[in-house]
């Protein structure tokens, strides 16, 4: 069985076999493989065969391959990893906690952990190219002999394309020093731009 595949150019761990116009591609690394062919009974073909040789546990259609997940749709396989997305993110999270700078955007790709898509990924990457960029950027504290409780939020009103909710945003510094900031979407839809401010308003507020 052996003696009919050819090992691909690109990746040696990628065997292919061609008879006539079939071809059926066999990647395997360590004990996973994964079997594409034009033809699906050539598939069944070549798993009976290799059954006789080695003792195999055929999981059927493709989900998972060292780590990455496979999604199916009407328009053909779409390779997704959900998981790295959402690993990512949530690591992100605590990069808020040292930079206020970022929380706007790291919120923003929160957003979308239930389904994310390629376009959330690529911003996610921008977003660590960002970080990678000013890994000296941090938060300074000064000595101030006056502790004034200050705070100062702000919105965006229906900047969501999708719900139209708005986007709040708040800092708040105790003697000149930042000690709290977030950035959220809000909850409902706000009518105009004098409720989602109050919105917001009440945001700090309840931090406060």
């Amino acid at each position: 069985m052996a003696d009919k595949f050819v090992v691909s150019k690109a990746d040696n761990s990628l065997f292919i076999r061609q008879e006539g116009s079939q071809l059926l591609y066999v990647l395997i690394y360590v004990d996973d493989i994964v079997v594409i062919s034009t033809n699906p009974l050539a598939i069944d073909r070549f798993v009976k065969d290799l059954d006789v040789h080695f003792s195999l546990k055929d999981l059927s259609h493709l989900n998972y391959f060292l780590g990455i997940e496979v999604t199916y749709t009407l328009n053909g396989n779409l390779m997704e990893d959900e998981r790295l997305f959402r690993s990512i993110v949530g690591a992100l999270q605590y990069v808020v906690i040292t930079r206020p700078d970022s929380a706007f955007s790291i919120n923003k790709v929160c957003q979308y952990m239930h389904k994310p898509l390629d376009t959330h990924f690529k911003v996610v990457k921008r977003i660590l190219r960002h970080l990678q960029g000013t890994l000296e950027y941090g938060l300074q504290f000064t000595h101030n002999s006056k502790l004034l409780l200050e705070s100062y939020s702000d919105e965006s009103w229906g900047s969501d394309i999708d719900d139209h909710r708005s986007t709040s945003g708040f800092c708040v510094f105790l003697g000149g020093n930042p000690i709290s900031w977030s950035s959220k979407k809000q909850q409902v839809v706000s009518r105009s731009t004098a409720e989602a401010e109050y919105r917001s308003l009440a945001h700090v507020a309840a931090e406060i």
